[in-house]
């Protein structure tokens, strides 16, 4: 008997430690100098986590952080100030190897209209290489793009409703491309554009024909806009607060109310406006108001809502792309888990990691690492005869195979997002990322007709 009773001991406390080891929390902010209240993503080098945070600092106007994936060398590399820098950054930041990039939303004063930068991941060399006047944009909640030596992106105010923007990472040749105007184009974009090599693709969070907000698509140079979705309230799914991705396929996303229960819902739809599908309506048990884009991990696609969940606080979850297979992962529970995550996930190709705005020891938020355990990849073929180097890259990455046969080669940013496709027959094919931001990639080989291959690269 006593044998027993050790064994379901022993089994319940492995079960709680598989649990429990799941989720991380690597870097409590404290509300203080070391910054606090993180809105954006987290952006990834390879070696670090790079971050910004609202408020905390010398200022209390944010700062800018890196920390490594474990929790160890949390660093403060910039503060905020109101008079000088611009301030309450909420966007993520991306790199081009050399360069961080970023955008601040202003509020009031001095750079009340928002700014675009540029910082070493030192902290040094800041420069302010834009500052919105409102006619020309303001307030970019959303982060960058950078296409070539281009950055491009959003403001939620400004021009008429709303502005897409290009501007050289020098600062140069700023263009506003697209001026938002509610029900022809939508209105309040939040989230960051995404490119397919040939078209950007966004989502605005009202206007629209029903003012519910839409997604959208436009040609690099701001001609050839198209409305994709007009979002019609519950049941269909209203304001998407978030970002789009991409399987090569689909575009995937989130609005953050609306669905059967006006709670929030996941969408796909294609790139020209076609088999728009609901995969899932929450209902506030199993979240409430997802508020930025998903990502795509191994067979699922996983996310994060802002309420709801157990403690209504939040909830990180997955989906198949095809809708099936739901399954809320974590509660967010306040001190251990954080609360109340106001952005999305990014992958290294592992692990999973995010930020919440709220929670933690001091209540200020905290930054988190999660291992989907049983990812349900039985298509990976870790003993491959493919090789995929060399890794760190420089931007050119060769595939090579031992044998002539047929390659279906994808690429996918840290956030999900299909950045290019393309494929061969040769037994050496070159990628070429050289235009795309440092940082670390998925690339996906798919070969002998059902098997795949793939392997985390870091750019530089």
């Amino acid at each position: 008997m006593k044998k027993i009773k050790i064994f379901f001991t022993l089994l319940f406390l492995i079960k709680v430690f598989s649990a429990s080891a799941q989720f991380t929390k690597i870097h409590d902010f404290d509300g203080g100098a070391n910054g606090g209240y993180p809105f954006s993503n987290l952006f990834y080098d390879g070696t670090y986590l790079y971050g910004v945070t609202v408020y905390g600092g010398l200022f209390n106007s944010g700062i800018i952080f890196k920390v490594k994936p474990d929790g160890t060398e949390y660093l403060k590399i910039f503060d905020f100030n109101p008079t000088v820098s611009g301030y309450h950054a909420y966007a993520t930041l991306i790199s081009d190897g050399i360069f961080l990039y970023g955008t601040t939303k202003g509020d009031d004063g001095v750079n009340s209209h928002g700014t675009v930068y540029k910082i070493k991941p030192d902290g040094s060399d800041f420069t302010t290489l834009l500052t919105f006047n409102g006619a020309n944009g303001s307030t970019p909640w959303s982060g960058l793009l950078l296409i070539g030596d281009s950055l491009y992106g959003m403001t939620n105010y400004g021009g008429t409703d709303g502005t897409i923007f290009k501007i050289k990472t020098d600062g140069s040749n700023f263009e506003n491309l697209f001026n938002f105007s509610e029900t022809t184009s939508g209105r309040f974009p939040y989230g960051e554009l995404i490119y397919d090599g040939t078209f950007l693709y966004g989502t605005t969070a009202g206007g629209g024909i029903h003012y519910s907000g839409t997604v959208f698509k436009i040609l690099p140079d701001g001609t050839g806009y198209s409305k994709l979705i007009d979002f019609n309230n519950a049941p269909s799914g209203n304001y998407p607060y978030g970002s789009l991705i991409s399987d090569g396929t689909f575009l995937y996303g989130t609005t953050g109310t609306g669905g059967v229960n006006d709670f929030g819902s996941i969408f796909k739809v294609k790139p020209d406006g076609s088999e728009y599908q609901q995969l899932l309506s929450f209902d506030g048990n199993n979240g409430q108001q997802p508020m930025d884009n998903l990502v795509i991990l191994g067979d699922y696609i996983y996310g994060m809502t802002m309420f709801g969940g157990v403690n209504s606080i939040g909830t990180i979850f997955r989906i198949k792309p095809d809708g099936t297979s739901f399954s809320k992962l974590v509660d967010f529970d306040g001190t251990s888990h954080g609360s109340y995550p106001r952005r999305s996930l990014i992958s290294d190709g592992t692990f999973l990691y995010g930020m919440t705005s709220g929670g933690g020891i001091n209540g200020d938020g905290v930054v988190l690492k999660f291992f989907p355990e049983n990812l349900e990849n039985s298509e990976f073929d870790i003993h491959s005869d493919i090789t995929i180097y060399p890794n760190p890259s420089n931007g050119l990455i060769k595939i090579e195979t031992q044998s002539l046969t047929k390659l279906q080669i994808e690429v996918y940013n840290i956030l999900g997002a299909l950045i290019t496709q393309q494929s061969s027959l040769n037994q050496q094919t070159v990628i070429d990322l050289t235009n795309y931001s440092a940082g670390v990639y998925i690339v996906k080989v798919h070969y002998n007709d059902n098997k795949v291959i793939h392997e985390k690269i870091v750019i530089k």
